[in-house]
Parts: structure tokens; C-alpha cells; sequence
């Protein structure tokens, strides 16, 4: 049985946009994240 993707590929431009959104996020988490543990502001 093979993967069945449904999901059109997107460009490499679109795919970029959502690594840096992403990227983004993730460095948000982590400033959450050192607030929360080590108390910085």
C-alpha cells in the first residue's frame, strides 16, 4: 500500500514564507518559555 498525499506541492518561495513563519513561532515559544523558567523579562 503507498502514501496517498492530497496536498499539492507548493513553491519554493511559499515554502520558505512558512519555514521563517514557523521559525517565527518557535522563537516566541522559546522567550515564553526562559520567562517562565528563569524569570527574565
Amino acid at each position: 500500500m503507498s502514501v496517498m498525499i492530497k496536498e499539492s506541492p507548493i513553491s519554493e518561495k511559499d515554502m520558505i514564507a512558512q519555514a521563517e513563519t514557523a521559525l517565527a513561532d518557535i522563537s516566541r515559544v522559546r522567550e515564553g518559555v526562559g520567562r517562565v523558567i528563569f524569570g527574565q523579562e
